[in-house]
């Protein structure tokens, strides 16, 4: 039986996910924020965050797919070693929270 079977995300779902983000934020919100600062000498940034994300995105998605028993904090000790990876997961945790209270305002 699958450790995390309970609450496991499918390719397709990540997908989703990743879009719904990408659409909110980099189609909705920051072109409006971009427009402000940059004028219209803006828009290159947008593409060149719209392909760093997907370049992000997949390489995520080969690694849980080479992986697929494992989560993101279990992977980080993995490939970072016992120590850097606990302190990169405790790092994560707290910049997960950090944005989660901004974005919610709490």
């Amino acid at each position: 039986m699958k450790k995390y079977a309970f609450n496991e995300l499918t390719v397709f779902q990540y997908i989703y996910l990743i879009h719904g983000a990408q659409v909110g934020i980099g189609v909705l919100s920051m072109p409006r924020e971009l427009a402000e600062v940059a004028g219209t000498d803006g828009w290159l940034s947008i593409l060149i965050g719209w392909f760093a994300a997907m370049a992000v995105s997949l390489v995520i998605i080969g690694i849980m797919k080479r992986y697929p028993g494992k989560t993101i904090v279990d992977l980080q000790p993995l490939f970072l070693g016992k120590w850097l990876g606990k302190v990169c997961v405790v790092a994560d945790s707290g910049g997960n929270k950090i944005n989660g209270s901004v974005f919610f305002r709490i």
